[in-house]
């Protein structure tokens, strides 16, 4: 999960506010919203692991299936990594304070592909978060920016 949050700060960097909301298609998801999403479902694993969330009010926005966030409501790049790096220190220090038998509790929402504890919750998250960096990984590219790893 470092790794993902430090790709994704990468996937950003430099970025002109036209960038950030370039697509490649008008049904895409622009860096921006990839990185507001990212950060909205690290406070959904937030809660699940501690039952409280940060809750900052624009995480609704970046929810799967919300209606397409318009540029002038969208919180600026600096609001969005301010609040993934407050609920990152959160959810590392949730993370770490599991052990196997908390793990073996029950999800605290069915996922399509977890098995059905907070260890799949955790693991389905994960790989969630992780499509959406090589989403974010690709948009760079597109962009013109060189490969953000290797």
């Amino acid at each position: 999960m470092s790794l993902n949050a430090s790709l994704l700060e990468q996937a950003v960097a430099d970025l002109s506010d036209d960038q950030l909301w370039a697509t490649p298609g008008k049904d895409s998801n622009p860096l921006i919203w990839i990185l507001g999403h990212a950060t909205a479902s690290r406070d959904s694993l937030l809660g699940g692991l501690t039952g409280s969330r940060l809750g900052l009010p624009w995480f609704p926005a970046f929810a799967r299936g919300a209606k397409p966030i318009d540029r002038a409501q969208c919180p600026p790049l600096a609001e969005i990594q301010r609040g993934m790096n407050e609920v990152s220190a959160r959810m590392t220090a949730a993370l770490a304070a599991q052990n196997a038998e908390m793990l073996e509790r029950p999800s605290p929402v069915q996922l399509p592909a977890a098995d059905g504890t907070l260890r799949g919750f955790i693991a389905f998250l994960s790989f969630h978060e992780t499509y959406h960096v090589g989403q974010a990984a690709y948009l760079r590219k597109w962009l013109g920016f060189p490969g953000m790893v290797g």
